[in-house]
């Protein structure tokens, strides 16, 4: 078995423990029998539509984000050695570090939006703190 054999297994046995130790502290609390945790939940379809359409247009957001990244990928893979290296070079000298601000800002306005349409505002006040809506996309930060 060796030295990684022993640490798979010991590994294994102390997540097995640990879910024992979970499972029956969860069964002998009395607090958490008012959770159900142990009951399946009727099934409601109006519930149920109602959270896909909430979530479909988040995942097709998502899909097609994540999918034209692949396709760009896919195609710079397939053009060569030497077009694969020069892609990835920026990367290498820290143009990733530079992105970083930008990802935050896009995953910032992603939580705003959903949030609106969650609370039914429909982006009629993007700032709260002002009570105004900004007049160009450039001018989100409030």
């Amino acid at each position: 078995m060796g030295i990684a054999g022993a640490g798979l297994v010991s590994s294994t046995i102390a997540e097995i423990v640990a879910f024992v130790v979970f499972f029956l502290y969860i069964l002998s609390d009395r607090t958490a029998r008012s959770y159900h945790l142990f009951r399946l939940p009727k099934i409601d379809l109006k519930l149920i539509r109602q959270q896909y359409s909430l979530s479909l247009p988040i995942v097709a957001q998502a899909f097609v984000g994540l999918g034209s990244w692949f396709v760009f990928f896919g195609i710079v893979e397939n053009l060569g050695e030497s077009e694969l290296w020069y892609h990835h070079q920026p990367g290498e000298d820290g143009l990733s570090g530079r992105l970083d601000p930008d990802l935050g800002f896009a995953s910032g306005v992603n939580t705003l939006v959903s949030h609106f349409i969650g609370t039914s505002r429909n982006g009629r006040q993007w700032c709260p703190s002002s009570g105004k809506q900004p007049r160009s996309p450039g001018l989100l930060l409030c």
